[in-house]
């Protein structure tokens, strides 16, 4: 080419990338998402919180606003040239707001009820950690959420590295007679922060691959006779699922397994580091794989409590997304996914559980479980 027509060519390069972005074909998505934003857009406070209006616990929103900026988040990091924009304007007041609370210590530690501290913390962490990694009034927050954890005085006992709900320094200490709630769902949230706190160097260096070490160790207490897991080693009656003779169970041994809580089990080890070739890792996947149904949390069909099936729709949808996008689904998940969640959105551009079992009938809850499924189904890899 002549040096005429080269030069000539040169002010047509930076208009390319904007030309493929208009070419693509959008994500079927997109749409809905860029819907549930203005909905969402509606539903956020002055100073940046997501409070709701269904439960008054959560009003505050020290659960929801980093639940629902997570979810923010990850949006804008999978549709950056589309939705990123708006998902930014929304996730980045949230981002703050949070971050004015994690320089005290945990989140939800609001009177006159605790808004499920270990959940909000770990949340909080997550999101400020994915999105401001530099900034420095964080290690209030990591200590208060590694002090959560049933470390010292627990080997032996079924509790020993899992996270409880949650307690400020005023509350009564739990003891091996009165462990107070400790389960796998409170667990994954924080072994997820743990290991981001690891990651971006964050935290006590030490304590961190101690705290993951254990908890790979309470995940693996939570395993169910079929491959499966279940919610809690500590509290056998708070698991959902059937027992394999019908009889009450006297050990996680005696439960089937079940989606949600398998779903957390294998997120919790692969957060702790866990190889993919793991036999409770593989397992626990190979369960989701075989037992993987969008209407609702599977192998709750045949349990005493089997409304939980419906009223986890949600969790379980946005949860083995996730596992599966991390490591690998079974054929066709993502555009099955894809069209089940869009189905059920509302008019409004929201999602709302009509079940109320689990809060899923708080359309907070819904929309942000429904966008974290969506944007798993729509990851690369």
């Amino acid at each position: 080419m002549r040096r005429r027509d080269l030069l000539a060519a040169l002010p047509v390069l930076p208009l390319l990338p904007q030309a493929l972005a208009c070419s693509r074909t959008p994500h079927p998505a997109e749409a809905p998402i860029g819907r549930a934003l203005s909905w969402l857009a509606t539903q956020q406070a002055p100073d940046g919180s997501f409070g709701s209006r269904t439960y008054g616990l959560m009003k505050v929103g020290h659960s929801l606003t980093p639940f629902v900026g997570l979810a923010l988040h990850r949006v804008a990091v999978t549709f950056p040239d589309t939705l990123g924009p708006t998902a930014l304007s929304l996730r980045d007041p949230a981002r703050d707001w949070c971050l004015g609370h994690l320089a005290k210590g945990g989140l939800g530690l609001v009177p006159p009820a605790i808004d499920y501290p270990v959940y909000a913390t770990s949340l909080a962490l997550r999101l400020v950690l994915a999105s401001a990694p530099g900034r420095p009034d964080l290690d209030a927050a990591i200590a208060w959420l590694l002090g959560q954890q049933y470390m010292e005085g627990w080997v032996g006992h079924p509790t020993a590295g899992g996270f409880g709900m949650g307690r400020s320094d005023d509350m009564p200490a739990p003891d091996a007679a009165n462990p107070g709630h400790v389960d796998l769902s409170m667990t994954r949230r924080a072994a997820q922060a743990v290991a981001d706190c690891k990651r971006k160097g964050r935290g006590d260096y030490l304590r961190l691959p101690l705290s993951l070490k254990a908890v790979e160790q309470f995940a693996r207490r939570c395993k169910a006779a079929d491959g499966g897991f279940v919610y809690s080693p500590v509290e056998l009656a708070l698991n959902k699922s059937a027992t394999l003779t019908g009889d009450r169970a006297t050990a996680v041994t005696d439960h089937k397994g079940y989606g949600s809580a398998t779903a957390d089990a294998v997120l919790a080890l692969h957060a702790a580091g866990v190889a993919a070739t793991d036999p409770d890792l593989a397992g626990g996947l190979s369960w989701l794989q075989a037992h993987h149904v969008l209407d609702r949390n599977p192998g709750l069909e045949d349990a005493p409590i089997a409304a939980y099936g419906t009223a986890m729709r949600g969790y379980y949808r946005a949860a083995s997304a996730e596992v599966f996008a991390a490591l690998e689904g079974p054929p066709g998940w993502r555009d099955a996914l894809v069209a089940a969640v869009l189905a059920e959105q509302g008019d409004d551009g929201s999602w709302r559980n009509p079940d109320n079992l689990q809060k899923e009938d708080d359309p907070l809850i819904s929309t942000a479980s429904a966008l974290q499924a969506l944007v798993s189904a729509a990851s690369v890899g």
